[in-house]
């Protein structure tokens, strides 16, 4: 789904920590 796709891209914008 894109929403799943969207929270990818949000984790690499603000970083896994």
């Amino acid at each position: 789904s894109e929403a799943a796709a969207a929270t990818a891209v949000i984790i690499t914008y603000h970083g896994p920590s």
